[in-house]
């Protein structure tokens, strides 16, 4: 099997996985817009807001950018500036976006490493929100998850990037 039917095998299996992350994302959007409108309106309105919006607005944002992320690479929509890289040859073009790939993806893995030892120590400690007394360790394994997954793209992006690169 080639690098580049590797990096499909990978994408084949791991696409699904990003889609359903970004609409649980975009449920958590949908939620967390309707809780502020309501809040607004119950502010405004009756001068009672509802306790909790903004610390919950921001728990959330936790499972709306970290589950959006693989999807949005898996579908190449990353912000890119490409300026010097298009006047590269295909040869060379290829190393560099193995080369960021590679970069990102140790960036990415360091980041889940590092999300779930900090939910085990949150969790030791039993660390809270200040209003809600949420626990904070769960949303650690959703930054750990969409990581994961982000890694997982990236790998095929890098394989598929490296294959190119090595092609005779």
């Amino acid at each position: 099997m080639g690098l580049h039917n590797f990096a499909t095998f990978i994408r084949k299996f791991v696409y699904p996985v990003s889609k359903a992350l970004n609409t649980i994302g975009a449920w958590a959007l949908m939620g967390i817009t309707l809780l502020t409108g309501l809040d607004v309106f119950f502010r405004y309105l009756f001068a009672r807001p509802i306790k909790g919006t903004y610390e919950l607005t921001e728990l959330v944002m936790c499972i709306l950018v970290f589950f959006g992320l693989a999807y949005t690479a898996a579908n190449e929509g990353n912000v890119s500036v490409p300026l010097v890289v298009t006047r590269l040859p295909k040869r060379a073009r290829a190393v560099v976006a193995a080369f960021g790939s590679f970069l990102t993806m140790g960036l990415v893995l360091v980041m889940a490493w590092r999300a779930f030892v900090q939910a085990g120590i949150y969790e030791n400690q039993n660390l809270t929100s200040a209003i809600l007394h949420f626990p904070i360790f769960p949303l650690l394994w959703v930054v750990g998850a969409g990581c994961g997954v982000l890694f997982l793209i990236l790998l095929a992006d890098f394989l598929e990037a490296f294959s190119k690169a090595v092609k005779r």
